[in-house]
């Protein structure tokens, strides 16, 4: 699981920001109400490689588009490794399809499906 440690803003709507990064996603209405009494505060973004994509897969409607330095390419048979950055000095992983990879050293658009998300208080670690 990928790892993102920010804080949960809730100013009208509720979303996440990656500390010293522009990376940011919104908070599926489904966990609002559980992230709004912790806006402001640290916590941890988890996001499964597997659920973030290069295009929109049919039937997902709760996709949140990011910008992504490309780093690593590696090819795994019928999938691709997608190791990347988001300006943190973090490295991030993606488990996309085979057809189109990005190249490594460019800047990519990913999507994130938000309806996956994992978050995690900073300090205890506990599931949010």
């Amino acid at each position: 699981m990928n790892f993102f440690s920010g804080s949960v803003i809730a100013n009208g709507t509720v979303q996440f920001r990656q500390d010293g990064t522009p990376f940011g996603v919104p908070v599926a209405q489904e966990f609002e109400s559980r992230l709004k009494p912790v806006a402001g505060k640290k916590v941890t973004l988890g996001l499964r490689p597997e659920h973030i994509y290069t295009q929109k897969p049919a039937g997902i409607t709760t996709l949140s588009p990011f910008r992504a330095q490309i780093e690593v390419v590696e090819p795994v048979g019928n999938e691709i490794f997608v190791y990347f950055s988001t300006g943190a000095g973090g490295q991030f992983v993606a488990r996309i399809a085979a057809e189109n990879p990005p190249k490594v050293g460019t800047t990519f658009d990913l999507l994130i499906d938000t309806s996956k998300v994992h978050f995690f208080d900073a300090q205890t670690e506990k599931s949010l």
